[in-house]
Parts: structure tokens; C-alpha cells; sequence
């Protein structure tokens, strides 16, 4: 049930129907599922822990991800000035975590999951192109040869401008790579090149920047993740080399000879000095959410208006200070921890991890260019990467239960095997083992065992040390980037 509502919610967020049909607004579609699959996720969880509180508390904060952005909400709220209304924004992407994290308890569920995913993100490019040859459902011609003279959009709120939908359909690279190209059979391989006709058209009619040098970076990172050492190396320097002038032959791409003299940049550049100024002088920034309340006006002729951010690193920075942009850095670094550090057993968990980090490297990329900071897209991301780590650490063999000297192997469907005297999982009969699936399907109803308590550092002190050094040293290097695009674009 909390699978099926995690699919629902997903169509819902990407097909938005309540935006282009006027009767299913006032039925809040998105929000009534999102209510009942963390009603459905937190009774099965309780159920599972016996009703203890604390080990429900336990099972709720159980990895690291998980502590780290309870750290980071906590700082959202204590920051912003008004806790409850910042908290009532904010809980629904912490409310789009906890669904998917606790909805994908198997491999099966998360590749299942992700490509759903990849066919909403087809589903919004082919809208896109399609626009522009009047099948337009959404009204987006008019914004596109309009507002943005002839830049590709998609009328709906999350892709409204063409550096939003571009930085939003960059992602199926890398999933029509690893979903239906790593390591399958020939065929399914020659099929698979038609998926990239439309997401590769309607990323070229965006014109967005922004959004080539991350795909470009995620592409990037769907070859040289996994590989010896000496072809990652091989692959960077010839990117580095050949793949750059290749990016400069894209529309609009040339305007980067020109940075300096840009209008956009200029714009740009005022905001980022605002952010850097709030971050050096407001220990709590300007709040969550008021960058463009606060941000200085642009004046283009004779029109005065407010620009966004333009970089999540910037909003953050500004919004809620050192402590937040430090903390946010910190979910960026523990999803990329958790993907670099466990190896999948199994191609469909490989295949899983691999994914995941080329679209966290894709949103560390893009992140530079647009402010993604919050979006609801990048919490569903951190809730599948929470669900790889608890996938994981779950043991690959069926879970045992070790009673007065009995051990008894619970092997799924009702089946138990017993043996009397302490005997060692290693030391149960082959023929014992169940097939791979129903222990898969066996988990996924009952994980056996009582949730472990919350997971706190204990011998673990050292690597917390390390782990908050090594963000320390992101967060410095982030602030010497923000520092050399600025000069670039005054050139001082």
C-alpha cells in the first residue's frame, strides 16, 4: 500500500493535474496522498517496533542522512524568525523523504520507482516539444514565443521557465543509461536509443546554459563512475580537453566569451554580492525563503524588479547563514558518502547506486546555475539515497531469531527451519536457503527484529570528526568558487 501512494504521489507531483484542470484543484490530490502514505508508513513502522516510542524514534532516525537533515530542518525552523510558519512550509519535502525512504524497502520497489520516474520526465519533455507543434494541453507556446522569445517552457509550476525544465529533464541521461542500458541484453540496448530523441531535443530547445554543462557533467559521470582509476583519469582529461569546445558549438553557448558584458550576468552578479554580504554579516541569514524579499532591485531600462538567486549554494548562503549552508553541504556530502562507500551485491543494486549518484552529481552541478535548493524533486532524490542505506545494511540472507538456543531462519511464507544449540547462519543446510525473490518479498512485509535504537556516534566519534572536516573543507572550497566567479564576472 505506502509503494502504491509513493508511485501515486510521484504522477501527481510531475502531471500536476491541479494546475490544468479546474475541478481537481480544490481536491488537493497531491496533498490527500501524501497525508495517507505517511499515515500508512508510520502505522506499519509502529507495528513493527511493538509501539514503542523510542523505538519508533529509532526506526524514524535510523542513518545518517537521516540525522543530518533533522539537523538541518532543526536549524530551518530555529533561523527563520517564525518557527511554525517556516515549519508549515517546509514540512512537505521533509513529508516526500520520509514516504519514499520508508516505501522502497527493496531493490525491486526502487528500480520500479525509478522508472516511473523516468517516464514522467519523458512524459514532460514530449509535452514540451509537442507544444510547439499545437498539441499544447498546458498553454505553453504563448510563454515559450513570448515571455522567453522562442526559449522552450512547459506551463506548469515546476518547469514554467526554460532553465527549470531543462535542469529537470537533464536527469533521464543518466536514468535511460543505467535503467535500460547497463549491463542488459543487445536489443533491449538498440531500443533504448529511441528514449533519447525527445529529452535530448527538448534540452537543445531550451538554450539553457546551464542546463548543457549539466548534462554534459552527468554524462560525464555515467562513465567514469565505477571504472579503474586510470580510465577515469583518461576520461576527465579528454572532457576536460575535447568536451568543453564541444559544449561551445550549443545555442547561446558563445555568450560565455562575453560574461563580463552580459546583462543576465550583471543581474546575476548584484544578487550574489547581496548573498555574500548577508552570509558575512547575518550569523542566521535573511530567513528561509526571503532572498527575493530582500534582495536589492534590478534595474533593465526603465523596469525595476528582484532576481532570484540563481545558485542554491547563494540562496542557502544568504537565507540561513554559515551554519545552514554548512549543514545543507552536509546532506550533499553524506548521499555522496553513502553511493561511493557501498557497493551494490547484486547488477539491479548496482545499477541502483550508480544512478543515483550521476543525478547527485547532476544536482551539485546544477546547483550552481539555478536555485534547486528545497525543491521537491531533490528531497524525493534524498529519500531513494536514505532507502539505498537501509537497503544495505539489511543482511543479505534471511533474518534470524535466536531463542533460548534455537536458531530459527525465517524463510519467508511461513517456513521456518530450527536447529537446537548455538548453530551459525554460515552452518545452515544449503537446501535451507529460499530463492532470492521471496526473501526479498519476505523483507519487504517484515524485516524481522526490533528497529536498533537511533544511530548515534558512539565508537563511531572519529569518523564523525572526519566526516564534519571534510564537509568543513566543502564548505571552504564552495565559498573560494563563489569568490572566483564573482571576480570573473567584475574582472577585477
Amino acid at each position: 500500500m505506502d509503494f502504491v501512494l509513493a508511485i501515486l504521489f510521484l504522477v501527481l507531483y510531475y502531471v500536476r493535474p491541479h494546475e490544468w484542470l479546474a475541478w481537481v484543484a480544490p481536491l488537493q490530490p497531491i496533498a490527500k496522498v501524501l497525508v495517507l502514505g505517511l499515515v500508512v508508513v508510520f502505522f506499519r513502522m509502529a507495528q513493527r517496533v511493538e509501539w514503542r516510542p523510542l523505538r519508533f524514534i529509532g526506526e524514524l532516525l535510523r542513518t545518517p542522512n537521516d540525522w543530518i537533515l533533522l539537523a538541518f530542518t532543526l536549524w530551518v525552523v530555529y533561523a527563520s524568525g517564525s518557527p511554525k510558519d517556516t515549519f508549515g512550509s517546509f514540512y512537505p519535502v521533509l513529508a516526500y523523504y520520509i514516504l519514499v525512504q520508508h516505501a522502497l524497502s527493496t531493490a525491486r520497489r526502487m528500480e520500479s520507482f525509478l522508472w516511473v520516474w523516468l517516464g514522467l520526465l519523458l512524459f514532460v519533455a514530449i509535452m514540451a516539444v509537442l507544444s510547439q507543434y499545437d498539441v499544447d494541453p498546458f498553454g505553453s507556446q504563448r510563454r515559450t514565443l513570448g515571455m522567453y522569445k522562442g526559449r522552450l517552457s512547459l506551463n506548469l509550476s515546476i518547469f514554467n521557465n526554460p532553465n527549470a525544465l531543462a535542469h529537470s529533464v537533464v536527469m533521464v541521461l543518466p536514468m535511460i543509461y543505467f535503467l535500460a542500458v547497463w549491463r542488459r541484453f543487445l536489443l533491449a540496448k538498440e531500443l533504448s536509443v529511441l528514449l533519447y530523441i525527445m529529452p535530448a531535443w527538448c534540452l537543445f530547445l531550451t538554450q539553457s546554459k546551464g542546463g548543457y554543462i549539466s548534462g554534459a557533467t552527468g554524462v560525464l559521470a555515467t562513465q567514469v563512475i565505477g571504472r579503474p582509476k586510470w580510465v577515469q583519469v583518461t576520461l576527465l582529461a579528454v572532457a576536460y580537453i575535447g568536451g568543453v569546445s564541444a559544449l561551445m558549438f550549443l545555442p547561446r553557448m558563445y555568450e560565455l566569451d562575453s560574461i563580463r558584458s552580459d546583462r543576465g550576468f550583471q543581474g546575476r552578479l548584484l544578487v550574489w554580492n547581496f548573498g555574500w554580504t548577508s552570509l558575512q554579516t547575518l550569523p542566521k541569514g535573511v530567513g528561509y525563503g526571503r532572498f527575493m524579499q530582500r534582495a536589492p532591485e534590478y534595474v533593465e531600462g526603465k523596469v525595476r524588479f528582484r532576481k532570484p538567486a540563481h545558485s542554491s549554494y547563494v540562496e542557502v548562503a544568504a537565507e540561513l547563514g554559515k551554519a545552514g549552508l554548512f549543514l545543507w553541504l552536509g546532506i550533499l556530502y553524506y548521499s555522496l558518502k553513502t553511493l561511493v562507500r557501498m557497493q551494490g551485491r547484486t547488477d539491479q543494486e548496482e545499477r541502483i547506486r550508480r544512478l543515483l549518484f550521476c543525478l547527485v552529481v547532476i544536482y551539485v552541478a546544477s546547483s550552481w546555475m539555478t536555485n534547486i535548493s528545497y525543491r521537491g524533486t531533490h528531497f524525493i532524490q534524498l529519500g531513494v539515497i536514505a532507502a539505498f542505506y537501509r537497503l544495505m545494511q539489511r543482511a543479505p540472507q534471511a533474518a534470524l531469531a535466536v531463542d533460548d538456543g534455537n536458531v530459527v531462519t525465517r524463510l519467508g511464507l511461513g517456513t521456518e527451519v530450527t536447529a537446537t544449540g548455538p548453530v551459525s547462519p554460515a552452518a545452515m543446510p544449503a537446501a535451507a536457503a529460499p530463492p532470492p525473490e521471496r526473501i526479498e518479498a519476505a523483507q519487504a512485509e517484515d524485516p524481522g527484529g526490533e528497529a536498533p535504537l537511533p544511530w548515534l556516534p558512539r565508537r563511531r566519534i572519529a569518523w564523525l570528526l572526519v566526516d564534519a572536516l571534510l564537509i568543513y573543507v566543502v564548505y571552504r572550497l564552495v565559498l573560494r568558487a563563489w569568490l572566483y566567479f564573482m571576480v570573473e564576472w567584475t574582472g577585477v
